[in-house]
């Protein structure tokens, strides 16, 4: 019976020897089968746990330049604060800016003779304000208002916390009327600005002395008047940041 692949066991039942080596093999096969299945799940999460983690990095990746973009953005935002900004001009017709052409160099970015912006005010029949109205819109999402006047006395004393900027041309009596004791204190506390042609480079020894930012303008180039008022608002943006306002600018 040996021969026939055929045995007895001890309690006399019949033991197939061929039929168990088949099942020897087919569960040696269902083994491999499932360490195979095992380690590709095990590989599959794996894969898993890495692309967690790389979408992970990039969401935090994401919101570090999204805050950076903040930030840098931050300082061209509106300031949310109170009162509206003043910027003074002198009140003569000496100077290259006063009341009839300063909204269109501050707020337009184009500079204007004041008597080219008198003329074509009188042929509009539109006469001149006590206050000037202009929105600046450069590094700003929205337009923010600002005054333009050249009376000081008219400026109440509360009010001279919003005069943030005054344009000059030399003359010390310009500021006779303001509230601090001489043009050093003054320009602590109101940016100063000197408008000049490019053609007359020769700036006045009071200007020089002064702590007054000098914006050159071409006699006959206008291209260069955007570059001039982008440095006028620059300029005033630094001053007010170190001085921590807290007006609308």
């Amino acid at each position: 019976m040996q021969k026939l692949g055929i045995d007895m066991s001890a309690g006399g039942g019949l033991m197939y020897g061929g039929s168990g080596k088949d099942a020897a093999k087919s569960s040696s096969k269902a083994e491999r089968d499932q360490q195979k299945r095992r380690a590709a799940a095990h590989e599959a999460q794996r894969r898993g746990r890495d692309k967690d983690r790389e979408r992970s990095r990039s969401k935090s990746e994401g919101r570090r330049k999204s805050s950076g973009s903040g930030k840098a953005g931050g300082a061209q935002q509106q300031r949310k604060g109170r009162g509206i900004p003043i910027i003074i001009v002198p009140p003569g017709f000496s100077s290259l800016i006063n009341m009839y052409n300063a909204k269109g160099f501050l707020q337009d970015s184009q500079f204007e003779t004041w008597q080219a912006s008198k003329e074509r005010m009188d042929a509009q029949g539109v006469g001149r304000d006590n206050i000037v109205i202009l929105q600046r819109t450069h590094l700003r999402e929205s337009p923010v208002v600002y005054h333009v006047v050249d009376n000081a006395n008219a400026i109440s004393g509360k009010d001279w916390a919003r005069v943030v900027a005054v344009f000059t041309q030399g003359a010390s009596w310009q500021f006779r009327e303001f509230p601090y004791k001489d043009t050093v204190d003054v320009f602590q506390h109101v940016r100063g600005f000197h408008l000049r042609f490019e053609e007359e480079p020769k700036v006045p020894e009071s200007v020089r002395g002064w702590d007054v930012k000098v914006l050159w303008i071409s006699r006959n180039n206008r291209h260069k008047d955007r570059t001039a008022a982008m440095q006028f608002w620059e300029a005033l943006d630094q001053f007010l940041a170190s001085n921590r306002s807290t007006l609308a600018y």
